[in-house]
C-alpha cells in the first residue's frame, strides 16, 4: 500500500504522545494536502515485549489511541496487537464499540483492514465524481458523505458481526466434538480397565494346588 502514489505511511512524530504510525490516503494525482484527504488511520502496535513485564489487556489502550486520533485528525484508529492471543473467540478484526472509528486487528491482518479503508475510499471518490451534476442538483456533499460513511459501517460491522458468529459456531461445535472425544475416551478406559483386572483377577485367583488334584486325579 505505502507504494501507492496516493498514500503515505510514516511515523507519529507530533505531540506529546503519540500513535506508531499514520497512514493517510488522498485524490489520486492531487497535491497531498489535507483538503484532498480522503481517509486517514492513526496506529498503534502492541507485542507482549513491547509493554511493561506485567501484562496488558488490548482495552488498556484505547483511550490513548484515541485521543490519538484527534489529535492527528485522522477518521480511523487501529489497534494492531499481540495480546490477549489466546482469548476466546478470538477475532482477526474486530470494532471497538466504546470508541468512535476504532478497531483492533491481529497483524498478518493490518494490511487486508487498510486495503480494506483504501478501497471504501476510493469507492467514496469514484461516487462523488460520476455523481457530480446529481450533487448539484439533488444533494449536497455533506448528505453524500453521511450517506457514504453509514453503508461503510454497515459493510464493515455487519461483515464482522457474521465472522464472529461463525466463530462462536465453530468453537461450540469444538467443544462438541471435545465432549465427545472424552466419552469416547472414558468408555476405553473403562473397557481396558475392565479387562485387565479380570485378567489379574484370574492370575491372582490361580491356585496351583487345583492343578496338582486335577493332575493327580488324572493319573489314578
Amino acid at each position: 500500500l505505502s507504494m501507492l502514489p496516493n498514500v503515505t505511511f510514516y511515523k507519529d512524530t507530533k505531540g506529546d504522545t503519540k500513535a506508531d504510525f499514520i497512514f493517510r490516503i488522498y485524490l489520486d494525482g492531487e497535491e497531498k494536502t489535507e483538503v484532498n484527504e480522503l481517509a486517514s488511520v492513526s496506529l498503534e502496535m502492541k507485542s507482549e515485549h513491547t509493554v511493561s513485564k506485567s501484562k496488558t489487556k488490548n482495552k488498556d489502550h484505547y483511550e490513548k489511541l484515541d485521543e490519538d486520533r484527534e489529535k492527528n485528525n485522522t477518521t480511523y484508529a487501529l489497534l494492531v496487537s499481540e495480546l490477549e492471543w489466546d482469548a476466546i473467540n478470538d477475532t482477526p478484526i474486530r470494532k471497538i464499540t466504546e470508541y468512535s472509528n476504532m478497531y483492533l486487528v491481529r497483524p498478518q491482518y493490518m494490511t487486508t483492514f487498510l486495503n480494506i479503508i483504501y478501497a471504501f475510499a476510493m469507492q467514496y471518490h469514484a461516487e462523488l465524481s460520476k455523481r457530480n451534476k446529481e450533487l448539484e442538483k439533488f444533494k449536497d456533499r455533506i448528505e453524500i458523505l453521511n450517506e457514504f460513511e453509514q453503508m461503510k459501517s454497515q459493510i464493515l460491522d455487519n461483515s464482522l458481526r457474521h465472522i464472529q458468529t461463525k466463530l462462536n459456531e465453530i468453537s461450540k461445535e469444538t467443544e462438541n466434538i471435545e465432549s465427545a472425544n472424552n466419552k469416547i475416551k472414558e468408555a476405553l478406559r473403562i473397557v481396558l480397565e475392565t479387562h485387565i483386572n479380570t485378567v489379574i483377577n484370574r492370575i491372582t485367583n490361580f491356585e496351583i494346588n487345583k492343578i496338582i488334584k486335577k493332575t493327580e486325579t488324572n493319573n489314578q
